[in-house]
């Protein structure tokens, strides 16, 4: 008994010992598009964006973003209509040296006031949200192969279809159930989702446009369809 005692508390030791293989360290810059450099909004999202994005081994280079291992390029674009306004964000992560594309993403912000207050709030909540988009599309990326490829899906409401979102919702969980379906950052008037899949993007939006389209009266439109991001509007089809 004694020597089962000893022998397993060897083994314990040696345990505790053995090396831990730590993640791959990777710095990542983020960088505007130029054409947006200039504006006051990118230093809202930078912020946000660095504050939620994270993967396994990642590390935000801000000294020198430029110069990181991986770049993170985005586009922004604040879309104004009367006396509101949102900001969207596109954007994609690839290798500084050889252009390998890591993950791509494209999110929109709710509606805020179209005022300079207005604005800063949705910059912030546009990179919270593509914080998360990518982290999520980095971390299936950089540990290598899983499930098929995750990917976001974002559900925008329309004033005919936000009474709609638990049957929404509902819809989604059953036709999406054989793809770890989960829900990320949801608002009354937005759907933050992920999934995993190996369908190509359109049999995969077809799939979701036929689960929404079960509640009678609700129209689709889509407004991004690629590997790793699908998303849309919905709202009342009068």
């Amino acid at each position: 008994m004694r020597g089962l005692v000893f022998w397993s508390l060897i083994a314990s030791v040696l345990a505790c010992a053995l090396p831990v293989r730590a993640a791959r360290t990777r710095t990542i810059g983020i960088v505007p598009d130029p054409s947006c450099r200039s504006s006051k909004l990118t230093v809202h999202v930078e912020q946000s964006l660095a504050k939620h994005l994270h993967a396994p081994g990642l590390q935000i280079e801000r000294k020198d973003p430029a110069g990181a291992r991986l770049l993170l390029q985005y586009f922004l674009l604040v879309h104004q209509d009367g006396e509101r306004a949102f900001i969207q964000l596109d954007a994609h992560v690839v290798g500084n040296r050889n252009g390998k594309l890591y993950a791509e993403g494209s999110v929109r912000s709710d509606k805020f006031a179209n005022d300079e207050n207005g604005h800063v709030q949705a910059a912030r909540q546009a990179g919270q949200r593509l914080g998360v988009q990518l982290s999520d599309s980095l971390t299936a990326t950089l540990s290598g192969p899983g499930r098929g490829r995750r990917i976001m899906l974002q559900v925008s409401l329309g004033d005919g279809a936000a009474e709609s979102r638990s049957a929404v919702l509902a819809n989604l969980r059953r036709a999406l159930a054989d793809m770890s379906l989960r829900q990320r950052g949801s608002t009354d008037r937005n759907l933050m989702l992920t999934l995993f899949s190996s369908e190509d993007a359109k049999d995969l939006a077809e799939r979701i446009e036929r689960a929404l389209q079960t509640d009678a009266g609700l129209k689709v439109t889509w407004l991004v369809q690629s590997r790793t991001t699908l998303m849309l509007e919905l709202d009342s089809g009068g």
